[in-house]
């Protein structure tokens, strides 16, 4: 594409041309960026008072991609506490550059494979959905977690690009305390219930997701 034609700067071009006494100092500043690892072609031509041509041209490479993705957004934020024990890890992927391989991505979960080459588990479903540069991660365990339990979550994934530069990090979080009071069901008469028979028994069922401690009960 034309950067300057008859010394005027195109569109998706900026820079500067100033006098140096026997010529000019050209400056050329694209507005995107060049992307890694591309190879630029450079082609000018001017003439001077006497009509003779300068025409000549070169070529540079742009580096490789040397940057490793990004992981923000953390849910539950690693070090959180009191979280409730269905709870699903959340967090973002991204990379500016050439963006996250979703296919590279692995997570454990206190060390148990939770998500494999960015698909998930047989204890653990998986989803993402597309943001800028990446993608939003959720990790949904198939069961519950357990209360006061510390959640240590990993997660590794690799950018797309010729480098394949990889983030790896680690956080936790834990669970809350079990704050809630046992329940009784199955309350057989039925309260409220009428013409009993003399006979009858008394039963319940006293259920808790912690376990109930027999030693407690009363009735």
């Amino acid at each position: 594409t034309n950067a300057i034609v008859n010394g005027v700067f195109q569109g998706g071009y900026t820079g500067s041309i100033t006098a140096n006494g026997s010529g000019f100092n050209v400056t050329i500043n694209p507005n995107a960026d060049f992307r890694f690892s591309e190879t630029v072609g450079v082609w000018v031509q001017a003439r001077d008072g006497q009509n003779n041509q300068l025409t000549s041209s070169w070529s540079f490479i742009v580096k490789a991609d040397d940057v490793q993705p990004l992981l923000s957004g953390r849910v539950p934020a690693a070090g959180s506490t009191g979280r409730e024990k269905n709870t699903d890890i959340v967090f973002v992927a991204t990379d500016a550059d050439t963006g996250v391989d979703i296919t590279s991505l692995n997570v454990t979960v206190n060390g148990a494979p939770a998500v494999v080459n960015g698909s998930g588990t047989a204890a653990y479903a998986f989803s993402y959905s597309v943001t800028n540069n990446g993608f939003v991660c959720r990790v949904n365990p198939v069961a519950d977690f357990a209360y006061d339990q510390t959640v240590a979550v990993t997660a590794v994934y690799k950018d797309s690009s010729a480098n394949q530069n990889q983030f790896s990090g680690s956080w936790s979080f834990s669970v809350k305390s079990d704050d809630v009071a046992p329940l009784a069901a199955a309350i057989t008469p039925a309260p409220g219930a009428v013409g009993v028979n003399t006979n009858a028994n008394v039963s319940l069922q006293i259920g808790d997701d912690s376990g109930v401690d027999n030693a407690t009960v009363v009735v």
